[in-house]
């Protein structure tokens, strides 16, 4: 055959070749042919979302053929029809260009509306997708496309309703390669509300409800295609033209959805009708078979129509009415409709209803309705097989289970998570990937390693094209996930998302620093420094409460973060103060600025719901505070330096008013909060005030900021975890509260629960907070206690500072474990020896000593030698501790290892407390061998110092 396009377009397969030519094409044309009506329908009915691509072997079969055989000639068809036929056969817009060339003069509104859908197809394609940059240059193509515009436009008037609705969906898709003009898509549009409304006005009665329930199935879809294109055009219709038109549809399809649901009612009532037996008479066996009725017609609503109708308001922004949801919401939860529905319909259902829930009110109808369907939808998502699901689809799912506040099944979950990792993954838009992985941590699903390695892997390809939103919502998800990529991943992330920094909003950008920090990860400083950079030029003030916190927390902890990166700490912790100074009563101010503390009845008029007042909330408050308390630790650590000039007017201020003015409001602000915390905000708030007392903060706890933390706390006593626990005791103790007995019934019953899952630490804070205390526990509880320290000690899991804290703790309760228990002990104690710190040495021979416990004189000479040769570490109250403990062990060191500990006393005797002294006297009395006169002088000097400093004191 000749070039296709050149060839006369005829109705005959005419020409000047042979008679086996002939035959031959005719042959090839009546195989395209047969191929073609077994894949695609006579009728015009393009479906609304997503239309039926081409074949590759019809597209194949139908490039050989030209235009003139792709015309038909039948005994009941027409002309008008044969073009028609042959305008759908075309597999190539010049095919569709020269059949519509060729017939102009005989050209009607069918064929004109079929050529615009058939290049929409055609474009639509999978093949064509790839040819839509090529498409939009190609002058011939664009100046086809805007001809058959202007030839619709100018027979507009007599277009029925579903034309001008094919024509518009067909226009949205052809967008990305010509723009419909704004008159045309006006001009469009209204004869769309003139044609729906005459064809809605000259409805008759169906004569069968077969006919009714395809008459809206097609009056849905229409709607629905009109609605996905104003969603796809929305930036080219003017509003004057849109508003109108959606209000339209919104009604228009409100009376379709009423009407199926009728429908739907009836059939239900037949089926029942026919379901109910006569005179409760069963057939006997050999009877012939009565048949039965004729099954009613289902009521014909696609789910493709709604999910495309609901995707394209929610696109949209568009919150329908409560009557509509409630339509909406009945429709889908109908099982007949979800039965049909494959994963891509469900996920614009979900996509939509979840859209739709952002903008409903709680606990309105409007928010009723939408439950119920989301609901149906989350059951329907579990029962449709997965293998259809694309990569699309299974975001836009996971996303909105997410917003919706569902969560799945964990079995469902698993067989999703596997099909995206075999299947999906490497087909996943950055934008698909970013909410993946954002919707995993919102519903708290941590994948197997090997699906979030093919997740990260896919995004550190795609790395380049993401968008400055998904850069944040990838990092914020991994940090919520804790799992922290790999140095690769990393150096793409911080290098793409520097060159994305300016577009990114104050949030985002928050949610960065946060999550690097969360992560442990160390950005390099030209990072930092543009995001602090970026997040102070946009200014801090348009932050939620929220936001300010997570800045005081990343920067609290990001290292080496250059002049920017102290410029928007110091900013952070001037917003910070300026938010609680609203917070916080002006008049609780002035007394916790005149350290007058003791009456804090004005606190209560703080809220406790910070939501309602946009101040800050508990968790909030407990990770400022402990941020605070890290702040003070790095800057006690750089004035402790040499010659550090880092230290600069910055630092000096942060230290002499900004933090302590900020601790003292953090202070005021918790205690109304206190009733609204859960175990791990009382932990930080009382062990962040601890530790801000240490570092020599004049920070007053007061008996009522105590009363109310043991309120709250034994309020959620019941869920507080093994280490929330253990913290409380410990801050208790530091602060040596006296207790009440319930709170210490209640704990002691709690703690029990947990102790099996407390780790070392734990359970030695726990009896060493318990005899600061002077509480003595249960037997059962001290029993179960010494047991789990034993099976720990097997395992060699307590490190020095355990068995310091557990033999403090058995000391001051004055309780005496047995002779094998103490033997453990002393051998776990001669293991890591040269591991202990000078305290927890003296305080583990100070335990031994108290119990008075046979301690072997390998293990005293080897504390005295580990003592000795550290000796500038200890203090001086720790030496003559631990000499008096060796005393009362009978460990005899020798005269030079005494005399060496005894002058590192003399030398600072001012620091001895009378107690140490006391014990360092009685050390040296009771010698095996009479010590030397010289050290009985100088302890007798030393006596007569301290004497005259308590006198004088």
């Amino acid at each position: 055959l000749a070039h296709p396009y050149s060839m006369q377009v005829g109705l005959g397969a005419a020409g000047a070749g042979s008679t086996a030519r002939s035959a031959a094409a005719a042959a090839a044309a009546q195989e395209a042919r047969e191929l073609l009506e077994r894949q695609f329908h006579l009728g015009l009915q393009p479906s609304s979302s997503s239309p039926a691509s081409l074949s590759n072997a019809s597209d194949a079969a139908l490039s050989q053929l030209p235009p003139s055989l792709l015309l038909t000639a039948s005994a009941d068809s027409s002309p008008g029809k044969d073009i028609t036929r042959a305008i759908k056969r075309a597999s190539d817009w010049r095919q569709v260009q020269s059949l519509v060339q060729e017939h102009a003069p005989h050209l009607n509104t069918r064929h004109l509306c079929a050529s615009l859908v058939r290049l929409a197809r055609l474009c639509n394609s999978t093949f064509w997708q790839q040819e839509k940059k090529i498409l939009a240059a190609d002058k011939q193509y664009v100046a086809f496309v805007q001809q058959l515009y202007r030839d619709i436009a100018a027979v507009q008037l007599s277009l029925e309703y579903r034309q001008v609705c094919n024509v518009l969906w067909a226009a949205s898709q052809l967008q990305d390669a010509v723009h419909p003009s704004t008159t045309w898509l006006t001009s469009m549009y209204k004869q769309a509300v003139i044609s729906g409304n005459a064809a809605n006005s000259s409805k008759v009665e169906q004569p069968s409800e077969q006919k009714s329930s395809q008459a809206g199935s097609h009056a849905m879809m229409h709607v629905a295609q009109m609605a996905y294109s104003i969603a796809r055009l929305q930036e080219q219709v003017p509003q004057n033209v849109q508003q109108p038109t959606l209000s339209w549809l919104l009604s228009m399809s409100q009376g379709l959805l009423q009407d199926s649901l009728h429908l739907q009612h009836q059939h239900q009532s037949q089926r029942l009708g026919m379901q109910q037996p006569q005179n409760n008479q069963q057939p006997h066996q050999g009877a012939a078979s009565v048949p039965q009725q004729q099954q009613p017609p289902d009521a014909g609503m696609s789910p493709r129509d709604i999910a495309t109708l609901a995707w394209s308001f929610a696109t949209l922004g568009l919150l329908p009415s409560t009557s509509w949801l409630s339509a909406f919401a009945s429709a889908v939860s109908c099982k007949g409709l979800l039965a049909a529905a494959n994963s891509r319909d469900l996920s614009n259902l979900l996509w939509a209803t979840a859209t739709f829930s952002k903008l409903a009110v709680k606990g309105s109808a409007a928010a009723n309705s939408l439950d119920a369907a989301a609901t149906a939808l989350l059951q329907a998502c579990q029962e449709v097989t997965l293998r259809s699901c694309d990569a699309q689809s299974a975001s836009n799912i996971l996303w909105a289970f997410a917003t919706l506040g569902l969560r799945p099944s964990v079995a469902w979950l698993n067989r999703l998570l596997h099909h995206i990792e075999a299947s999906v993954v490497t087909y996943m838009t950055p934008q698909a990937l970013s909410v993946t992985l954002w919707a995993l941590a919102a519903l708290g699903v941590i994948p197997q390693p090997s699906c979030m390695s093919a997740l990260l892997a896919s995004s550190a390809h795609n790395m380049q094209r993401f968008t400055a939103q998904g850069l944040c919502n990838t990092i914020w998800a991994l940090a919520v996930l804790e799992k922290a990529p790999g140095k690769a991943w990393q150096s793409a992330f911080f290098r793409h998302s520097r060159a994305t920094v300016t577009n990114m909003t104050s949030q985002g950008l928050v949610n960065c620093l946060w999550a690097v920090a969360r992560l442990g990860l160390q950005p390099p400083q030209e990072w930092v420094v543009d995001v602090a950079a970026q997040l102070l030029q946009q200014g801090l003030q348009g932050l939620s409460s929220q936001g300010v916190s997570n800045v005081l927390w990343a920067m609290g902890r990001i290292k080496n973060s250059g002049r920017q990166g102290q410029q928007l700490l110091h900013a952070a912790l001037q917003q910070a103060t300026v938010l609680l100074e609203r917070q916080v009563p002006k008049q609780q101010q002035d007394k916790g600025n005149s350290n007058n503390l003791q009456h804090v009845d004005t606190l209560s008029a703080v809220s406790s719901d910070s939501s309602s007042t946009g101040g800050f909330n508990v968790y909030e408050v407990a990770g400022m505070l402990h941020t605070v308390c890290q702040l003070q630790a790095q800057q006690q650590m750089m004035a402790s330096e040499p010659c550090n000039s880092s230290i600069s007017n910055r630092e000096a201020a942060l230290g002499s008013h900004l933090l302590p003015k900020l601790i003292s409001l953090l202070q005021l602000a918790s205690q109304p909060l206190l009733s609204t915390a859960g175990p791990g905000e009382l932990s930080i708030l009382f062990w962040s005030q601890n530790s801000l007392a240490e570092a020599g903060h004049a920070v007053n706890v007061t008996r009522q900021w105590l009363d109310a933390w043991l309120a709250a706390s034994q309020a959620c006593i019941g869920s507080a975890s093994s280490r929330d626990l253990a913290q409380w005791i410990w801050c208790l103790a530091k602060r040596g509260v006296r207790l009440p007995a319930q709170w210490l019934a209640s704990f002691q019953v709690a703690s029990f629960r947990q102790m099996g899952q407390a780790n070392s630490q734990d359970l030695s804070n726990m009896l060493w907070a318990l005899g600061s205390l002077k509480v003595v526990p249960e037997p059962a509880w001290l029993q179960q206690h010494l047991s789990l320290a034993s099976r720990r000690q097997s395992m060699k899991q307590l490190q020095p500072q355990h068995l310091a804290n557990i033999g403090s703790g058995l000391a001051r309760l004055g309780h005496r474990p047995d002779r094998e228990w103490l033997a453990r002990y002393q051998e776990d104690i001669y293991a890591v020896l040269q591991d202990f710190k000078p305290q927890e040495l003296t305080n583990v021979l100070w335990a031994l000593a108290v119990l008075n416990c046979k301690a072997e004189q390998a293990l005293l000479h080897e504390c005295l030698v580990a003592m000795v040769s550290n000796l500038s570490s200890y203090k001086v109250n720790e030496v003559a501790v631990s000499l008096w403990a060796m005393a009362r062990l009978r460990g005899q060191p020798d005269l030079r290892l005494m005399a060496a500990a005894l002058q590192h006393c003399f030398t600072q005797a001012r620091q001895l407390t009378p107690k140490g002294l006391s014990m360092l006297m009685w050390s040296v009395g009771n010698m095996a061998t009479s010590p030397p006169k010289a050290w009985v002088a100088k302890l007798l000097v030393a006596t007569q110092v301290r004497l005259e400093t308590v006198c004088l004191g």
